[in-house]
């Protein structure tokens, strides 16, 4: 999807299963702090979209207005108004809107922003919940995932991603858009089996042939390793 050659550790980038409390709620203390949370995931989105290049800064830019849409809104404040948490609001309504643009396979520009909705309606619901929204990198890393979201890609610093593999998605999809902007080596499909035995292995990540070689012998790494210099030189 982005070509390039790399070599490193994997780090497999895991979801966090969400999990919502019962209540009872106040629908009044459950709707300012949307408002609030709202407004601190739009600050974050417009700081990321100055640093960006035009390519990710479209993408920042339309998350941040898709929690301005009335449309979508106003469904989840119907749901917090019918006696549910505003984390669990934003959740259930970033889902459906996805999953009604995700079915448009007509239009694939509408189904390529299902992902938008979700990222955005992800990064309300880590506000409501106190969950961080920076991606703590100890040293560069090949990030491995289902798929990434927009957000995955934006809140890990320059530098620490060497190469971006994914079980799904396609040539189209954010995270491959993104990897070609910033020149990162990604591969997409590689299966379900792949993804989960590769975390904390190392691989060659030859994304322009489409090949991840785990566990790479002495001679392959050193070969890998010239062609990476080579590459660098050119």
């Amino acid at each position: 999807a982005s070509p390039g050659l790399v070599l490193g550790q994997v780090s497999r980038l895991e979801r966090h299963v969400e999990t919502f409390s019962t209540g009872p709620f106040d629908p009044e203390r459950e709707l300012r702090q949307l408002e609030d949370a709202v407004r601190t995931a739009q600050s974050e989105l417009d700081c990321m979209a100055e640093r960006a290049a035009s390519t990710e800064q479209a993408i920042l830019q339309f998350q941040s207005m898709m929690l301005e849409d009335e449309g979508f809104m106003n469904e989840v404040k119907f749901q917090i108004k019918a006696g549910i948490s505003a984390a669990e609001a934003m959740y259930r309504a970033g889902n459906r809107y996805a999953e009604q643009l995700a079915a448009m396979e007509d239009n694939a520009y509408m189904q390529l922003r299902s992902a938008d909705i979700l990222d955005a309606a992800r990064r309300v619901v880590n506000v409501l919940t106190n969950r961080p929204r920076v991606w703590l990198a100890l040293d560069p890393v090949i990030l491995a995932a289902e798929m990434l979201m927009p957000s995955d890609l934006f809140s890990v610093p320059a530098g620490m991603i060497l190469g971006i593999i994914t079980s799904e998605g396609n040539k189209q999809s954010h995270a491959a858009i993104i990897a070609r902007a910033m020149h990162i080596p990604c591969v997409v499909q590689v299966g379900q089996a792949f993804l989960n035995d590769c975390d904390g292995r190392t691989v060659i990540l030859d994304a322009t042939n489409g090949n991840c070689i785990l566990d790479p012998d002495a001679v392959a790494r050193q070969q890998a390793e010239a062609s990476i210099c080579q590459l660098q030189r050119e």
